[in-house]
């Protein structure tokens, strides 16, 4: 470094100086690795890696949980909390593991804790991390688990008829509720785009609302913009995991963007299979199905011989049908009992040798084919190996659409500062026809933090309510109400801090364009609509045509109390438009009939000639330094005859085209040109010291880097 601020004129490194340099960067890039690592072992953030909200644990008391953390010091003090409303248990004793840049801590279930699901929390002296509805506990295991199969939710994504594909995941949530599900397994294309953070924080906050557990797994779409799953990691967690409930086997795999699992996992399958091997039923799951699009069959086939029947195999499957040979062999080897699928927004259901379902179910949010619907399954799976898909009434498992119809059940989650709000609405929804009650349980989550002295429950609808209670935890409060439940059913069940007596404001913020051309222009209304208590459930805007026929749009949410809809190309010279607001309590505000005139397209007259053309272009060149003399060219065509027209034109045409960019002009300009020649010094003290501190900052994101990997 001396030699370097030194340096005086013109100075010269010979091969020593060289290697002094080089020694200088190697030891400030270590000692900023070195440094890397106190900071990541003082301040990397405390986690629960598994089990969490995607991938929960179940356990019978007594048995010894082992859960996966990073964030700690292997000789700090730990605090282990079990946390629902009906228990808060803490406990302090434990081992830990050491395993790679995470810990295994493992620690005893407590023999008085009553069943039930639990937020599992870990403290230390300095930081706290929990992990929701991630830890279960059941006095025996059950004999049959009930589950409800979602998958292609596609958060993000607004149907034709404007409903946002959250309330059809809602309406699969309400639905696993309903019929009492022991789970909801969701297999991939959660959201619709993996890099839009925003689709991610919709989903999370539906799915960790629900007081049922799930296990979810990625899709293709999971990889749109994000293919490393950078997105899915921070937000969801693992894309590859087992767990393992008593009897009961979970495996969740991930079939990528390639559409079949990779060697790697095939490998990770065989081997939780056989460390599993007594696990009475397995239950795999992955997006994309191994058999094809709309199959429903009963085959019995050799599970080493795919190329055989290669026509009954997805597309990407049968394009590696060693793949797919490695892992029917393996399902067929270890008996699975289940594996549910997505991705081709259809139904799909094979019994594979008499022993194990293959249960691909249509899309939950997702776009459809024309005669398809969107929906899910409820499906029960018995201790001793039997599968029973609860049919839609009046259809087949066999031989078609047997999904849950998901349009005939809508279901809405809203959040304020000041309430939580859950609206179901039924039409006509028969599979409620299967059940042999005319009564549900209906329980969300909500952060304890929100609920006060002030806090009431609502129910408002067509329903009676025989008990609703807040039962509040530590780190969260169950709203939990017993309902009554029909095909034809308005539930609106709200946990508030105030009352809602009014409803909501609406403003006409935007109408473009301004004066649209009649049979042309889709004209684009936009509204500003605030409601200050319980918030806006929907905003419609109804037109009107000049013959008196009504038509109803539902407008898109663009901003915080924003709303916006565009018109149809419409083919009249006017037509009256009013808004009709509903807010969460179920009151409407509705505008005065106002009038959008559009004008006529201009009228445009073609006449052909015999036209003489005579063109004079004239070019201005432009640059930055100088003005350059116009350039005129000009150019006469030969005449064109036509022999059914009788007038001749002469016309002379004048273009001005400006250029600014040197490169184009014809015009070559001489400047010139003053070099200065620098002065030979040494490098300042300033810039060593900003060459050290780079030198450090580099060593410091390589250890990072090193210790992240």
């Amino acid at each position: 470094i001396l030699f370097l601020i030194k340096g005086g004129n013109g100075f010269k490194m010979d091969m020593i100086s060289i290697k002094k340099v080089i020694l200088l960067i190697i030891i400030l890039t270590a000692t900023g690795f070195m440094l890397s690592n106190v900071i990541l072992a003082e301040n990397q953030e405390l986690q629960i890696l598994l089990p969490d909200f995607h991938s929960p644990q179940a356990y019978l008391k007594d048995d010894n949980a082992t859960i996966t953390v990073t964030g700690i010091q292997p000789d700090e003090n730990i605090t282990i909390i079990l946390d629902n409303p009906a228990n808060h248990v803490e406990i302090n004793s434990y081992q830990v593991v050491s395993d790679g840049d995470t810990y295994k801590i493992t620690f005893a279930i407590p023999q008085n804790i009553s069943a039930g699901i639990y937020d599992l929390v870990l403290k230390t002296s300095s930081q706290e991390a929990v992990s929701p509805r991630s830890i279960i506990v059941f006095n025996t295991w059950p004999s049959k688990i009930r589950l409800t199969h979602m998958t292609d939710i596609h958060i993000g994504l607004t149907s034709g008829f404007g409903r946002p594909a959250g309330s059809y995941m809602m309406g699969g949530i309400v639905t696993a509720l309903i019929f009492n599900s022991t789970l909801i397994i969701a297999t991939g294309d959660n959201v619709d785009t993996g890099a839009m953070a925003n689709q991610y924080k919709e989903y999370t906050s539906i799915a960790k609302s629900t007081s049922i557990p799930m296990f979810i797994i990625p899709g293709n779409h999971e990889r749109s913009g994000d293919s490393t799953l950078k997105n899915w990691e921070y937000n969801i967690g693992e894309n590859i995991y087992y767990q393992r409930w008593g009897p009961y086997l979970f495996i969740g795999l991930d079939t990528g963007a390639e559409g079949v699992v990779s060697r790697d996992q095939i490998q990770f399958f065989k081997d939780t299979l056989e460390k599993n091997s007594d696990a009475k039923v397995k239950i795999v799951f992955f997006h994309h199905p191994i058999f094809r699009t709309k199959l429903y069959a009963q085959v019995n086939l050799n599970p080493n011989n795919t190329m055989s029947y290669t026509d009954m195999l997805y597309a990407s499957w049968a394009s590696k049908p060693e793949l797919a040979s490695e892992m029917l062999y393996l399902i067929d080897k270890y008996n699975v009992t289940l594996v549910l699928s997505g991705h081709v927004h259809a139904d799909g259901a094979v019994l594979f040798n008499n022993k194990t379902w293959f249960i691909t179910t249509t899309t939950t949010g997702g776009p459809v084919r024309e005669g398809d619907y969107r929906g899910f399954r409820v499906i029960d799976v018995y201790l001793n190996g039997t599968v029973d898909v609860l049919e839609r009434p009046g259809t087949d498992l066999f031989s078609g659409y047997s999904s849950f119809n998901g349009e005939k059940i809508e279901a809405y989650y809203y959040q304020n500062d000041n309430t939580y709000a859950y609206i179901i609405y039924t039409h006509d929804y028969n599979e409620l026809n299967l059940l042999n009650r005319s009564w549900a349980i209906i329980s969300f989550r909500i952060p304890s933090e929100f609920v006060n002295n002030d806090t009431s429950i609502y129910i408002l609808g067509n329903i009676n309510a025989t008990t609703k209670s807040l039962e509040k935890g530590r780190y969260y409060t169950i709203l939990k109400t017993n309902i009554t439940i029909s095909p034809n059913m308005v539930a609106r069940i709200i946990v508030s801090n105030l009352k809602d007596s009014s409803p909501p404001d609406i403003t006409v913020y935007k109408i473009r364009p301004q004066n649209p051309i009649q049979g042309k222009d889709r004209v684009e209304i936009t509204l500003k609509v605030t409601d200050d208590a319980w918030g806006v459930e929907k905003v419609i805007i109804q037109y009107k045509t000049p013959m008196g026929k009504t038509e109803n749009i539902t407008t898109l949410k663009s901003g915080t109390n924003y709303y916006k809809a565009r018109l149809p190309v419409l083919d009249y010279p006017y037509i009256e438009y009013r808004v009709i607001a509903s807010d969460i309590s179920g009151k409407e505000a509705v505008t005065q009939w106002e009038r959008i005139n559009y004008t006529q397209p201009t009228q445009t007259t073609t006449t052909t000639t015999t036209t003489p053309t005579e063109t004079t272009k004239t070019t201005i060149t432009e640059t930055k330094t100088t003005a350059t003399t116009p350039t005129q060219t000009t150019t006469t065509t030969q005449p064109v005859t036509t022999t059914t027209t009788t007038t001749t034109t002469t016309t002379t045409t004048t273009t001005i085209t400006t250029q600014t960019t040197e490169e184009k002009t014809k015009t070559t300009t001489t400047m010139e040109e003053t070099t200065t020649i620098p002065e030979k010094r040494g490098i300042g003290t300033e810039t060593i010291l900003m060459i050290i501190t780079i030198l450090i900052v580099i060593g410091i994101l390589a250890g990072l880097l090193a210790r992240k990997r």
